[in-house]
């Protein structure tokens, strides 16, 4: 996994999977957590945890959503 410095997660109300997702990332590394859709920009940048949301699942680029279609 690339460190990252920002955790990305979906709008909206919290649910329990990506709560545990953030809770496992934050503990490897602290950080601000934003609840918005991904941008092209944020799906490029590698310094960007992307959780729940997205549709890729790539820990190598930190893409973790359990949604693909």
């Amino acid at each position: 996994m690339t460190p990252f410095t920002t955790i990305l997660t979906h709008p909206g109300s919290a649910h329990k999977d990506e709560f545990l997702a953030c809770c496992v990332l934050l503990a490897s590394a602290p950080g601000p957590i934003v609840r918005r859709e991904p941008t092209g920009a944020d799906l490029a940048d590698p310094a960007i945890a992307v959780v729940d949301v997205g549709h890729r699942h790539e820990p190598a680029l930190n893409y973790f959503d359990h949604h693909q279609l």
